[in-house]
């Protein structure tokens, strides 16, 4: 099922679950940490809630991976609180994993595990 965009980044694919949603938290703007974690619970619709260790260990792997880098944004209400953005990198890469998660999806639709409609939500 590997397609050009796979090859791009596909040492980085598959993300886990957690990876993706705080790339896809960070595509919309940069975020502290705390919104980072807020974006995450609500784009999940409250099912995933990141701990503080688990989104800066994860931080610290993306901008390691340079999917996310440090933003110059600051906090006029905390001067201490660090802004993340999405790199380009970490762009390219969210869209290589939304594509290939719509891939398992139509793979769904075409094995008849998932009928049109539901796949389509």
């Amino acid at each position: 099922m590997e397609s050009q965009h796979d090859a791009i980044d596909g040492h980085l694919l598959p993300l886990k679950p957690a990876v993706l949603l705080i790339l896809t938290a960070l595509a919309e703007k940069p975020r502290h940490g705390y919104a980072i974690m807020l974006a995450v619970r609500q784009q999940s619709g409250g099912r995933v809630e990141l701990g503080t260790s688990h989104l800066y260990r994860n931080l610290k792997k993306l901008l390691d991976q340079g999917l996310v880098s440090p933003s110059s944004q600051t906090d006029e209400e905390d001067p201490r609180r660090r802004y993340y953005q999405l790199s380009e990198l970490g762009r390219r890469v969210l869209r290589a994993e939304m594509r290939r998660l719509q891939d398992i999806l139509k793979l769904g639709r075409n094995l008849g595990i998932l009928d049109p409609a539901e796949a389509a939500r």
